[in-house]
């Protein structure tokens, strides 16, 4: 016995030493050692101590003996009647019993008493005799016709009612007395009193005076302004980001200055400049933006541009990033400039920015909107990143790729609106977005990347375009709230544990015949919902089995292959 324990024991050890190897973290590869002997196997060891017999004898000498009985226990009270069963299985079917006597006909009994002839002689006799004939009733007396009535008296004419009042004449007069007589002729108006001569219409001059009161010059002057060309005043418009627009106008017909130049709004604690200044010489209108450069922003000259590398303000809440920078153009972002910014709010991103670099407000956990402008054309790497607080943003039509965890951890983003230009989508792209809803993929993706919208778990519903042909592995892991999904027949590449831990995913719907289906290739035998259930498809033309949980297909071609939960097999 003492033996059996030592043996277990060293198994027992092995075996702890090699799950304790497992945890560690990994090391630093070390040279590769000289490879050892095999080691001995349990039932080997088994042998070597002195024991004989099969593997299978070895199998039953590891169980322990037999322990001795224990005493019986006193008897427990009576348990309460248990809940009546189900009835039991329906018997077996009664042997027949024998067919019966056929009956007689009608007829047989008739012949049987005492009747004689033929079927048809019965049905004669079935017959009953003749009614005796009723007696004839009454002639009707002829009622007595009836006196015809006097005709009426003709009406008289209008004409000869005319007559009959005295007057004489044919009809022709009598139509002419209807006439009534010509009336009185009107009083002859009185002549109008002449018209008042109109007032002398404005000159070209005098109409430029009502509108311009202010030009300060005579008609003469005027007129030489005109053919000059020296009548023009000029429009500023100044913009600040949040505020009403101002706008100003030159002042002055024969010099192209404005004097009056407002005061640069101050926004967010930061004070700011107009982006531009020769205000004594315009020559035509002009939008001017201010400019807030006290926020710690550093900026590098790149080719003929300016591109911002460095932010030194820890605990700012807005960034307002200018469109130039010494007279150049800020057109771009550079790597990690507001990475872990947490007091960040708010960003404004001038139009002339066309790059954003990798991770550029990654874990900016403050952040709640922000606005991509439209010279955009990549959402890269790790831009927004953990940007926890943030719950909308804008991505324009410019944009053509989403990058590798570009807004993986936004865990407020609960809508997303991606762009039809967008024709690539990276891996991890919206992986533990929890408050994500519903997303539209665009028609131009043709991949969804590994873990894309991986633990999405508020989810419900996505839509995939045709455009996609393959999906990556656990795209769609721990969509706990989706319930089903539509895989378009452009799907030729499917990975592993897509739609691993969806526990409410009910089924998958392929939209393509047995011969599309047939060409796609999967990561394994099967992609998981759970540790006890899964999706499950056969790599031949499958056959749909009573319970219904195989993927099948309708041989017209055109019913939707349905992909079904199914009980875990190997």
């Amino acid at each position: 016995m003492q033996k059996r324990k030592k043996i277990i024991g060293l198994l027992l050890m092995a075996c702890a030493f090699t799950l304790s190897a497992a945890a560690c973290s990994d090391g630093k590869d070390g040279i590769d050692g000289v490879n050892g002997t095999d080691g001995k196997s349990a039932y080997q060891i088994w042998l070597d101590n002195g024991y004989t017999g099969t593997e299978t004898d070895f199998l039953e000498w590891l169980k322990g003996e037999d322990g001795t009985d224990g005493k019986d226990g006193t008897n427990g009270t009576n348990g309460i009647d248990g809940v009546n069963g189900t009835n039991g299985v329906d018997g077996k079917d009664g042997v027949n019993g024998t067919n019966g006597v056929d009956g007689k006909s009608a007829y047989q009994i008739w012949l049987d008493s005492g009747n004689a002839g033929s079927e048809t002689d019965f049905l004669e006799w079935l017959k009953g005799e003749d009614g005796v004939d009723g007696t004839n009733g009454t002639n009707g007396i002829d009622g007595i016709d009836g006196v015809n009535g006097t005709n009426g008296i003709d009406g008289k004419s209008a004409y000869q009612i005319w007559l009959d009042n005295g007057n004489t004449g044919t009809e022709t007069d009598f139509l002419e007395w209807l006439k009534g007589e010509d009336g009185v002729d009107g009083v002859d108006g009185i002549d109008g009193k002449d018209g008042v001569d109109g007032e002398n219409g404005l000159s070209a001059y005098e109409i430029f005076l009502k509108y311009n009161p202010d030009y300060p010059s005579d008609e003469e002057q005027w007129i030489d302004d005109l053919v000059n060309g020296r009548l023009v005043r000029y429009t500023v418009t100044f913009k600040a980001y949040g505020q009403e627009d101002i706008i100003k106008k030159t002042p002055f017909y024969n010099a192209n200055i404005l004097i009056d130049i407002p005061q640069v709004p101050e926004l967010a604690g930061n004070i700011g400049y107009w982006d531009y200044t020769e205000f004594d010489n315009i020559t035509q209108d002009i939008t001017v933006n201010a400019v807030y450069e006290t926020q710690g922003l550093t900026y590098s000259l790149v080719d003929d541009s300016y591109s911002v590398t460095v932010f030194e303000n820890a605990t700012a809440e807005a960034v307002f990033i200018p469109q130039t920078y010494s007279g150049k153009a800020v057109t771009s972002i550079g790597y990690e400039v507001f990475r872990d910014c947490s007091s960040l709010t708010s960003v404004v991103i001038p139009d002339s920015v066309t790059s954003i670099g990798q991770s550029a407000f990654k874990g900016c956990s403050s952040l709640t909107s922000v606005v991509i402008p439209d010279g955009v054309t990549s959402i890269v790497d790790y831009t927004f990143y953990d940007c926890t607080s943030l719950t909308s943003v804008v991505i324009p039509d410019s944009v053509t790729s989403i990058g590798i965890s570009a807004f993986k951890g936004c865990s407020s983003l609960t809508s997303v609106v991606i762009p039809n230009s967008v024709t690539s989508m990276s891996d991890a792209a919206f992986w533990d977005c929890t408050s994500l809803t519903s997303v539209v993929i665009p028609d131009g993706v043709t991949s969804i990347g590994y873990s894309a919208f991986r633990n999405c778990s508020s989810l419900t519903s996505v839509l995939i375009p045709d455009s996609v042909t393959s999906i990556g592995d656990s795209a769609f892991e721990c969509c706990t709230s989706m319930t089903s999904v539509v895989i378009p027949g452009s799907v030729t590449s499917f990975g592993e544990s897509v739609f691993e831990d969806c526990t409410s995913l009910t089924s998958v719907y392929y939209k393509g015949t047995y011969g599309d289906w047939s060409a796609i290739t999967f990561g394994s035998n099967n992609t998981k919902l759970d540790s006890t259930t899964r999706y499950y498809y056969r790599e031949t033309e499958p056959t749909l089995n009573s319970d219904g949980n195989y993927w099948h297909y309708d041989t017209d071609g055109v019913t939707p292959i349905i992909w079904t939960v199914k009980q875990d097999e190997e």
